[in-house]
């Protein structure tokens, strides 16, 4: 009964956070594309400074490389919205990626050359992980962005539903021991329905190309999910943060649309849809 009660409690956590996140996106689509990047921006910053806090948290200077992390990233974001029609993204990813090499030089007689080493390869990959490849839905027109962000989260919610009632075979018991495969081809249906609902809605104009990106999305955006039950394990912790009651971090909310995202502007070009 208890257990009941607790799952019961922390569902509704989970659904009230998450119709606040969908009229806070909502409310900046309507307003114009600058209160998109705003909100793409604090994203970003959040979700770097969660990732390297997780590896980070208890070493000397973590908080500073956490904000530089969380700024740099929010700073690619808004530079890629303004200018990459101008410069192209291969210049403006070069520039950025000149901070790294930057900060290992003019740290080079503060720390020692394990923590020196340490300190840049999680700001990297953390800029690579969250700036890079989500970064680019700021480029996105409004129904891309609702399709790249709708598609994670209708598969998290049929994957759940599903696996909770139907789940009996564990799909990656090492990195996530609670997904079934039952719950994954769930979430893979629903992916590829509501990419059909585009084609319904007159946003692509290829059926066939339509189902594929949907079930193209759906697999990564497990993929992401999977990658950050990982990155999770790794730093020996069960959530990201504690920001957003039943969901846990911001990295947590967004994890699957990392991928998808990136999966997106990937085949872009590739799916005549």
């Amino acid at each position: 009964m208890a257990e009941a009660v607790s799952r019961f409690s922390g569902l509704a956590s989970r659904v009230i956070t998450g119709v606040i996140l969908a009229a806070v996106l909502l409310t900046c689509w309507w307003i114009n594309g600058f209160a998109t990047l705003a909100l793409a921006c604090v994203a970003v910053f959040l979700a770097q400074w969660e990732f390297t806090a997780l590896f980070m948290h208890h070493d000397a200077g973590g908080k500073r490389v956490s904000v530089l992390s969380g700024v740099l990233g929010a700073a690619y974001c808004i530079f890629l919205f303004l200018f990459s029609a101008k410069t192209g993204e291969p210049a403006l990813l070069t520039l950025f990626c000149f901070v790294f090499p930057l900060v290992f030089l003019f740290r080079f007689s503060s720390d020692d050359p394990g923590i020196r080493i340490k300190k840049t390869a999680i700001l990297a990959i953390g800029f690579w992980y969250v700036a890079v490849l989500f970064g680019r839905i700021v480029l996105f027109a409004p129904w891309e962005q609702l399709l790249v962000i709708g598609i994670p989260i209708v598969s998290d919610i049929a994957a759940f539903f599903a696996g909770t009632r139907f789940g009996k075979h564990k799909i990656w018991s090492a990195v996530s021991p609670k997904k079934s495969v039952e719950g994954a081809a769930a979430g893979l249906a629903a992916s590829v329905l509501l990419a059909c609902a585009f084609y319904a809605a007159g946003k692509t104009n290829s059926f066939a190309a339509t189902c594929a990106l949907g079930f193209v999305l759906g697999c990564f955006a497990q993929l992401g999910d999977f990658f950050e039950s990982a990155l999770k394990r790794c730093a020996g912790v069960k959530d990201s943060g504690n920001l957003l009651p039943g969901h846990g971090g911001i990295l947590d909310r967004i994890d699957s649309m990392i991928f998808a995202v990136a999966a997106y502007a990937a085949f872009k070009p590739i799916l005549p849809f």
